[in-house]
């Protein structure tokens, strides 16, 4: 006790003491100034730290989102525990990502320890949203871990975060411009599948157990499908989508034709001019031709025995009448005329196609002026009184006749203006046909630039759905695209002339790079997609589907490429890769916007 009352005294006057009293106050500010100080770090630690996660949220939202789309897009029936499991790999992926600079060993714990939660409290199916919730102990506070003063703290070491993003896709014009050459009918493999096999229209080609099954043109109808469902064509959204099935031509619809031919639009022509009409080759082994004639200028019977079908190629008519490319001398120095619309410049009707050896008349290989070393010919009609015996066939090898309106039967595919209603747009998607014999991608490339062009809205009988019009305040911020898909290298203007350059003094035909180019121009996006593997593309093929695309113009604005898109999908092993192009494609198209 005496020693408790003694200790008791002296501390007393410790504290009556002035510079012991001055002490303890300075002592205790000290303190608190540098736990005040801490708590300060730490509150600018924590904000840094929160828009740090912020942004690898937001990134991961992103790319959940475009996931989102292309799942459902592919799988519509897929569950929604599914879908999350797929969403958080492909988000949790974007968020490291962009927590890069923390160090390795800490980077290491989050991808491995569960340091780094990643939900979805929302997926909205209808509105294409989804809502990314990212926890993470990035650790490093000194006092503040212990108190919660951010809405973002999640506890000791701990900050979480949320991100959502929903996809807009307006406004938008697309235009799908699909190979429909025979080759579409044969499999990725270069197997030609079963005409008979009928695939249900739920199933999908992407299954290892079909794929083998499924026509490229059948992939395609799928996956062009998807992207249809992806950007939602609506009237109010803004956004359309257009379809160009080409091969050696293209066809209107019926009514359009009738009213092309009304307005004198398209017309049956008198002359046509054949650049190569005969071949010095065995059939199919094109690589034997020696002999390239410079071609002819033949007469078309008077009249069409037959009513006109719709098909056209790129002849306009001159003011003889006759059908002929050498109106245009020039071309490639005034691409503009490509665009014109043809109630300023009238097309030829697609009678009597030129395709490569082909003529409209078959020569006599009795005369003197038959070619000794002809092996083939392939014609429309025979010349008159021609008889031969079967003997004479064989060693002439004359191939008479073939269709005037070859390849453009009442069941070919059809163009399809822009559209907002999606049902139409798929449903003339699932009517495209396999049936051209020759390629010739220019068609859909300039066929489907003109679908764009709001000049050519009454070439379509005003049917042409173009959300946003010139004069619109919202012109400025249309997106035009074209999809350009083909199988393999071009047949027409291509096997003996790769440029399509004159043969006898005349022009043949429209390079694709000169219609890629003058698309370009107009400021329209161009999307390259190949049915095919890439094991089976020339590198001088490939070089040319670059060119073709954004992917080798300026950067937009100046240009057509916009900066993180791809705009070539040449790496199509399977049916799932050539879906997942369209999805990609769609997915660019779409604008993705933070709401969260």
């Amino acid at each position: 006790m005496t020693a408790a009352r003694a200790l008791g005294g002296s501390l007393r006057r410790f504290a009556r003491e002035t510079r012991a009293a001055a002490g303890l106050v300075a002592a205790m500010l000290t303190i608190g100034t540098v736990a005040g100080g801490a708590l300060i770090v730490d509150h600018v630690w924590l904000y840094d730290q929160r828009d740090v996660l912020k942004t690898a949220a937001e990134a991961g939202a992103v790319a959940a989102t475009r996931e989102f789309n292309r799942q459902l897009a592919t799988n519509a029936t897929i569950s929604d525990a599914d879908l999350r499991k797929k969403l958080e790999a492909v988000a949790r992926s974007y968020v490291l990502i962009n927590l890069a600079h923390l160090p390795k060993e800490q980077r290491e714990r989050l991808g491995q320890d569960g340091e780094l939660t990643i939900t979805f409290p929302v997926l909205d199916r209808a509105q294409r949203m989804v809502q990314v919730k990212v926890e993470a102990n990035l650790g490093g506070t000194l006092f503040s871990r212990y108190l919660p003063l951010l809405d973002h703290y999640a506890g000791p070491g701990s900050m979480q975060v949320k991100a959502g993003v929903d996809s807009d896709s307006k406004p938008v014009e697309v235009v799908l411009a699909i190979d429909t050459s025979t080759s579409m009918k044969a499999n990725l493999e270069d197997d030609y599948t079963d005409p008979h096999v009928t695939l249900p229209a739920d199933q999908e080609c992407t299954a290892s157990s079909l794929a083998r099954e499924c026509s490229r043109l059948a992939i395609v109808q799928r996956a062009a499908s998807h992207l249809v469902d992806i950007l939602q064509p609506d009237e109010t959204n803004r956004v359309a989508v257009g379809l160009v099935p080409w091969h050696l031509q293209v066809r209107l619809d019926q009514p359009t034709a009738n009213r092309w031919t009304h307005n004198q639009w398209a017309r049956y022509p008198k002359r046509r001019h054949y650049e190569t009409p005969w071949l010095n080759c065995v059939r199919y082994q094109l690589g034997t031709c020696t002999y390239l004639p410079a071609g002819v200028e033949e007469a078309l019977p008077g009249t069409p025995s037959k009513t006109w079908k719709g098909c056209l190629d790129e002849d306009r008519m001159d003011p003889g009448a006759s059908s002929t490319l050498a109106a245009l001398p020039d071309i490639d120095q005034s691409v503009g005329e490509l665009l014109a619309p043809p109630s300023q410049k009238p097309f030829a009707q697609g009678y009597f196609p030129a395709g490569f050896g082909v003529g409209y008349q078959c020569r006599d290989p009795r005369s003197s002026t038959f070619p000794s070393d002809l092996r083939f010919q392939w014609c429309y009609e025979p010349p008159p009184g021609l008889a031969l015996t079967s003997a004479e066939l064989s060693q002439h090898k004359v191939y008479a006749y073939r269709s005037a309106q070859a390849n453009c039967s009442h069941g070919t595919s059809e163009i399809l203006p822009l559209s907002t209603d999606p049902d139409a747009i798929k449903q003339q998607i699932r009517t495209l046909s396999p049936v051209g014999g020759l390629t010739y991608s220019t068609l859909g490339v300039l066929w489907g630039q003109r679908l764009l062009e709001h000049s050519w809205k009454n070439a379509w009988g005003g049917t042409g759905a173009h959300p946003v019009g010139p004069t619109d305040p919202d012109a400025d911020k249309m997106r035009k695209a074209l999809v350009l898909l083909t199988d393999g290298e071009d047949s027409s203007c291509g096997i003996g002339n790769p440029g399509c350059g004159e043969v006898g003094g005349r022009r043949v035909g429209i390079p694709r790079s000169i219609a890629c180019t003058e698309a370009k121009e107009k400021g329209t996006e161009i999307f390259v997609i190949a049915a095919m593997k890439p094991e089976n593309i020339s590198n001088q093929f490939g070089q040319t589907l670059r060119a073709c695309s954004s992917g080798s113009d300026a950067e937009y604005p100046a240009g057509t490429k916009r900066p993180g898109t791809n705009y070539v999908f040449l790496n199509n092993h399977d049916p799932a890769d050539i879906s997942a192009a369209f999805a990609e494609i769609a997915n660019h198209l779409r604008t993705l916007r933070r709401i969260l």
